[in-house]
């Protein structure tokens, strides 16, 4: 086996987490049980499975999840003191929030799906990559950065690109992005038949959309219509699109 690097290899630790891919993480019971109910329960637990192996001094628990995954974990349940909050922006992470997200809500850390929330929530982030936002959000079951992505992916073609995140949600999310997007559309064009007598040559008109396959909330949206132009639409976090 090997040992994951610090803070993760501390001789005084007192439980070994092994990873799927024989990663041993010497950490400390007290950081986890403080961190996780989940944890703080199988620690305190009598009936307890995870026994001291033959040429171990330690419990071992093995985990099923992979190494990347559980330091990200780990990293969230030690205190700032010891180590950083891992970078949830960095590219090689974000390839694994998903599973981060899945780990966290096994092992009931809370603190962690709040920072992925946060994470996905990012204006720069989501201007880059809503469609792989959306993906992990839906795939991790985050209502409120689900719908928020989906109004950012309004600004990009209807076809989304070939990302292997996308592998993470059903043909059936898909399609309901797509008839959000069929809604928004038809909201837009109704306001075009709309008569703008005794108006200014650029109209703002906050509306909501109608309800939506994505969420319970419908979406709101400020509509600017011009006369020569079209019509623009901007969300309330800056996301926009136009129809001719």
């Amino acid at each position: 086996m090997t040992l994951a690097p610090p803070p993760f290899n501390h001789p005084k630790a007192d439980v070994i987490l092994r990873s799927s891919d024989d990663i041993d993480f010497c950490v400390f019971k007290l950081f986890l049980s403080l961190a996780s109910p989940h944890f703080d329960t199988v620690f305190n637990s009598p009936q307890s499975p995870y026994r001291p192996e033959a040429k171990a001094k330690l419990s071992v628990m093995s985990l099923p999840e992979n190494s990347s995954t559980i330091d990200i974990l780990l990293r969230f349940c030690y205190p700032s003191t010891l180590v950083d909050d891992p970078d949830l922006g960095d590219p090689g992470i974000f390839k694994i929030l998903a599973e981060v997200v899945c780990a966290a809500k096994k092992y009931s850390v809370e603190v962690i799906t709040k920072k992925v929330g946060l994470a996905l929530s990012d204006a720069k982030v989501l201007e880059k990559d809503p469609f792989r936002v959306f993906a992990v959000a839906r795939h991790s079951q985050l209502e409120k950065e689900t719908r928020l992505a989906a109004t950012y992916t309004l600004r990009q073609p209807l076809i989304p690109p070939k990302i292997p995140e996308l592998n993470l949600i059903s043909a059936m999310d898909l399609l309901k992005l797509l008839d959000y997007r069929i809604q928004c559309t038809l909201a837009v064009r109704d306001l075009k038949n709309l008569p703008l007598l005794n108006t200014p040559e650029w109209t703002l008109c906050p509306v909501h959309s109608p309800k939506n396959a994505m969420g319970k909330k419908k979406v709101k949206l400020d509509i600017i219509i011009n006369k020569d132009e079209g019509v623009a639409v901007e969300n309330s976090r800056g996301s926009s699109w136009k129809e001719n």
